[in-house]
């Protein structure tokens, strides 16, 4: 939302203690992507770890590809598992099964 866009900015990553690691799994708009490159490039933080970022897919152009040997970045899989697929699966099943026998849906967004 625009009350969280930067939540995490300049003044709180220099908060941070000198070469703090920073992981953002959440929301990549929460994270100001600029701050955090100026972070890296100043030492303040020696390394992050992003599931998710301000645009996706990550832009080409994106600052954050030059730190390759200090930041991870994975294209916002982090829950993608066996086993959330499965659940997913199944619950997907379940609710066939209820408008198959007329009954209310359980995961029913309106």
């Amino acid at each position: 939302t625009p009350e969280t866009r930067g939540l995490v900015g300049a003044r709180e990553l220099g908060l941070l203690p000198s070469g703090a690691v920073v992981v953002n799994v959440a929301r990549g708009p929460l994270l100001d992507e600029g701050a955090l490159c100026d972070a890296l490039e100043s030492g303040r933080v020696s390394a992050a770890a992003l599931d998710t970022y301000e645009r996706e897919p990550l832009p080409a152009d994106s600052r954050l590809l030059g730190f390759s040997e200090r930041v991870v970045l994975t294209p916002h899989l982090g829950g993608a598992s066996r086993a959330v697929a499965e659940k997913a699966a199944r619950i997907a099943a379940e609710e066939v099964g209820r408008w198959v026998r007329g009954e209310p849906l359980a995961h029913c967004l309106t």
